[in-house]
């Protein structure tokens, strides 16, 4: 595991990790099968980064409304929170 930062995860250099911790025959393992499902999730990542939260934003205007008389203190920690973001 020592390995997979200085080598692997940081420098790209998966085959090396790989071979380090599972031997040089192990089946099905190169580095394009860690890079492909890292590209993948970097892709996915940056559509998630980049999605419309207009619909979120109208529901928690409608939750203070509905709920901020009852549930007040809660109300008022989740709209400070909101605002420090």
């Amino acid at each position: 595991m020592p390995w997979l930062y200085p080598k692997g995860i940081c420098g790209g250099d998966f085959s090396e990790v790989l071979t380090a911790l599972l031997g040089p025959d192990a089946p099905g393992l190169a580095a394009s099968t860690i890079t492909r499902p890292k590209t993948v999730w970097w892709d996915e990542y940056e559509a998630w980064s980049r999605r419309d939260l207009v619909e979120a934003e109208k529901a928690f205007d409608f939750f203070v409304a509905a709920h901020g008389a009852k549930y007040d203190k809660a109300v008022e920690r989740l709209t400070k929170a909101a605002n420090d973001c």
